[in-house]
């Protein structure tokens, strides 16, 4: 993603992100963050919602009122069953046995890194995560479309299948958790209803291959809480919630199709790899390209909805609109990234998108700027001219562009 993006990639295991989160989270003062509690009911009225929640520990119910609710509750939601939702798409498209571990597997992986390690010769195909650079692993074992392996599976299988994996069975293993998984490749038939909203896995399960679960259900939070917080603090109507569903439903069926290709692609690779076949490979390979390459889908999708006011342009043409990414200022897409220099040095003008709207004008617009800056608005607006003598400088030309 170089010249698309400041930021670069990372990959890092949930265990490590969540407490950096939840730090964040808590750090508001009005943040209520309760754990050892679970969603019962709710009822929603025309005036907000009430929850039933139980507290786990004490078994006893609390009430709790308010304006929304967010159902961002995983695969198995309660509130999208209170919602009478369905998941629609491919289920039980394939099952593993996750196992977190911690081993010294450095003299097998020297002088080849990499974020993944696909294992094809063992008894069962599977893949190996390293989790921190160190000893700290994942490991992936493929069930062989056999959901019934799993009720028999130990501790002392995974570690055998590790060890078989990296052709070692003295290496030491410590296993730190096993959990069975089913892939699936689903969406919910519906994201909202009143006051009531899905994020995240509560409304779609994705195969792991592209990543693109985390990431959409990030972007689906996201999506929601500017607009609720638009709603909530005065300055748009409830019918901008009514966007939320028809926006990103149609991005999350787009990821689902494109992690269940790229799962496809994945199988090949395997099923070559375990039956020695030269001329299955040579075809594996020629489809492997598209496996990582996703840039349409991470930066190029764009919104259509009655919240975005069109221009009348076109979408820029690309050859495969999930792995190409064209950048472009069109309405409903992601600001592309490009360098600006202030007081302070160079930074990207994404920078600039942080918790208001934005008008960004070229040289010429010295008049929207003065009017938006001078206009009492309700809406949050920053107001920014880019060009010789603007708030900004364009140092590589490329603001016009």
């Amino acid at each position: 993603n170089e010249g698309l993006s400041p930021c670069g990639y990372m990959l890092s295991s949930q265990d490590r992100i969540e407490p950096i989160l939840r730090e964040a989270a808590e750090s508001y003062p009005t943040a209520d963050i309760r754990f050892g509690h679970e969603f019962i009911s709710f009822d929603d009225t025309s005036s907000g919602v009430r929850a039933e929640i139980r507290d786990v520990n004490s078994v006893a119910n609390i009430s709790v009122d308010a304006d929304y609710l967010i159902g961002a509750d995983g695969v198995w939601s309660k509130v999208r069953d209170e919602l009478g939702y369905t998941l629609e798409g491919e289920q039980n498209v394939a099952y593993s046995i996750n196992t977190y571990f911690k081993a010294d597997l450095s003299k097998w992986i020297e002088g080849r890194p990499s974020s993944l390690y696909w294992i094809s010769k063992a008894s069962r195909a599977g893949v190996l995560q390293p989790l921190d650079g160190g000893d700290r692993w994942l490991c992936q074992i493929g069930m062989a479309n056999d959901d019934t392996i799993k009720d028999g599976w130990t501790e002392e299988h995974s570690a055998a299948w590790i060890k078989e994996a990296v052709g070692d069975n003295n290496v030491p293993v410590e296993i730190l958790k096993i959990l069975p998984w089913t892939m699936s490749a689903t969406v919910a038939n519906k994201f909202s209803n009143g006051r009531a909203f899905l994020v995240g896995d509560a409304v779609h399960q994705l195969p792991p291959t592209g990543g693109f679960g985390m990431n959409s259900g990030v972007q689906d939070a996201h999506n929601l809480a500017w607009k609720l917080a638009a709603v909530l603090n005065g300055w748009a109507g409830a019918r901008l919630l009514d966007t939320y569903e028809s926006e990103r439903r149609t991005i999350a069926l787009g990821n689902a199709t494109w992690s269940l290709t790229n799962f496809r692609s994945v199988q090949r690779i395997t099923r070559a790899a375990m039956n020695g076949s030269a001329e299955d490979a040579q075809e594996a390979i020629k489809q492997a390209h598209h496996y990582g390459n996703w840039m349409g889908n991470e930066f190029g999708f764009g919104y259509d909805s009655t919240a975005v006011i069109p221009d009348g342009t076109e979408p820029p043409h690309v050859d495969n609109p999930s792995e190409d990414y064209a950048p472009t200022a069109r309405p409903g897409h992601r600001a592309p990234h490009l360098e600006l220099e202030g007081a302070n040095g160079r930074f990207s003008v994404l920078n600039l998108f942080d918790k208001k709207m934005v008008l960004l004008a070229g040289q010429e617009g010295g008049d929207w700027i003065e009017g938006a800056r001078k206009k009492p608005s309700d809406v949050p607006l920053d107001a920014w001219r880019i060009g010789p003598d603007g708030d900004f400088e364009d140092p590589n030309g490329t603001w016009l562009s």
